[in-house]
């Protein structure tokens, strides 16, 4: 870690120290880990905003307390989603410095952030879906798989005038079949493409009806975007996909 960024940590350290009153000795304070921890399960749901506070501040008790801190895939996925891919940088080397070897989920997490930025939305994806992710990670991942699904269709309308299956299917991170479905059936979110032989055409900015996903905030027709809802599109996405 640089050093800029370790005085930027103590900062931070000495300021959260500070608002929590004084202390009586190095780390002699009863910090209430279990109390941030129901936070944390509480913003699950919510919206991403508050799930990066929750994280913020629960990432500074554990600390402080002297304690390992257990939610560094729920913070990565949180910071990728709202696409703080430079903090989310940073939170992996922190979570590398805690002197212990990271678990394969930790690792797998780190992948998907390392695919992002290396521009591969596809295998960032397939990461992400090749897991079964423990139970408070799976809320968050599943929204990430949506931003980062609905980032690479988007990018691919904005970007081809056609496009073949494989290709499609790589760019998502799915199968041919599975791609196929996700362009061609119409859904709440998203107009279908049409087919021309062997290849797929995606909709012009003209032809878009404008149903697309709201993510964080940075809505293009539909506000919102918080997990619930997130999670309610990556069911209407996984339906397309296996049926």
């Amino acid at each position: 870690m640089s050093e800029a960024k370790r005085r930027r940590r103590t900062e931070e350290m000495e300021i959260f120290e500070d608002s929590r009153g004084p202390t009586v000795g190095s780390r002699s304070r009863g910090y209430d880990v279990s109390a941030i921890d129901a936070q944390v399960t509480s913003a699950l749901n919510g919206s991403v905003e508050g799930l990066l506070g929750v994280c913020t501040e629960a990432e500074l008790i554990y600390a402080a307390a002297g304690k390992s801190f257990p939610y560094c895939i729920v913070f990565l996925f949180a910071l990728a989603c709202n696409s703080q891919w430079a903090d989310a940088r940073f939170l992996m080397q922190r979570c590398s410095e805690n002197g212990r070897a990271p678990t394969e989920e930790v690792e797998d997490a780190f992948m998907v952030v390392r695919h992002f930025m290396r521009n591969d939305r596809g295998n960032a994806l397939k990461v992400l879906e090749s897991r079964v992710w423990p139970a408070e990670v799976e809320p968050v991942a599943s929204k990430l798989v949506v931003v980062l699904r609905t980032e690479a269709r988007e990018l691919i309308e904005r970007g081809y005038s056609s496009i073949s299956v494989n290709k499609l299917s790589e760019m998502l991170g799915t199968t041919e079949p599975q791609a196929r479905a996700l362009v061609l059936e119409e859904s709440s979110y998203y107009e279908p493409w049409k087919q021309s032989g062997g290849f797929l055409i995606p909709l012009t900015p003209s032809e878009s009806t404008g149903r697309r996903l709201g993510i964080n905030g940075n809505a293009k027709t539909m506000e919102g975007g918080s997990l619930e809802e997130l999670k309610l599109l990556s069911e209407n996405l996984l339906s397309l996909q296996f049926s």
